[in-house]
């Protein structure tokens, strides 16, 4: 026969054992003297707690890998999930100030993977890609005026890459490439057959 060992503190009723009447439950039948008022604190945990003071001192690095190794362990921590929500939010947004656009880009875009709609990602995340593509043109056509032609079509290669659709960047790209080809053809006919 299996024997099942008793709890400390839960009665343990048996099927055959006679079961105490149970007194009415409810609002009405607890005194107001023994109605609790307060919840206990939930325990605060550790990992997400650095994470958060790791936020407020701008770590964003830091504050992602703490959190990234809680949500390992508890990937459906809606606490955990929101915090990182918001560190990558504000790592973004704070990139972006300081014109670091393609940085700003990157963390804005994993944001978009977990929360494509926070707060005001999508218009944030479209201004960010507006000057990056304006960055890379810009510095594509630098380049392309001091006759850098391979490191101008690869700007402009950047820009395809935020933005497929940029009839700039494809024009100036067939142009540098023809140019380029000009160019080595004339270097090759100078060399003379080998």
């Amino acid at each position: 026969m299996l024997k099942i060992p008793e709890i400390p503190g839960v009665p343990f009723l048996r099927g055959d054992a006679p079961r105490e009447p149970r007194a009415p439950s409810g609002p009405a039948a607890t005194p107001p003297e023994a109605v609790k008022t307060e919840l206990p604190e939930p325990e605060e945990v550790p990992l997400l707690a650095e994470a958060r003071e790791a936020l407020q001192r701008r770590e964003f690095s830091l504050a992602l890998a703490d959190v990234d190794k809680f949500l390992g362990q508890n990937p459906r921590h809606v606490e955990a999930i929101d915090l990182r929500n918001s560190v990558l939010y504000q790592q973004g947004k704070t990139l972006f100030e300081q014109k670091k656009y393609a940085e700003s880009f990157t963390a804005l875009n994993q944001l978009a993977k977990f929360a494509p709609k926070y707060q005001d990602l999508p218009s944030l995340l479209g201004t960010v890609r507006t000057r990056l593509v304006q960055e890379h043109y810009n510095q594509g056509i630098r380049l392309y005026r001091d006759e850098k032609l391979e490191a101008a079509i690869a700007e402009w290669r950047l820009v395809l890459q935020y933005d497929p659709t940029h009839q700039g960047a494809k024009k100036n790209i067939e142009q540098g490439e023809r140019l380029l080809k000009g160019l080595q053809e004339r270097q090759q006919q100078k060399k003379g057959p080998s």
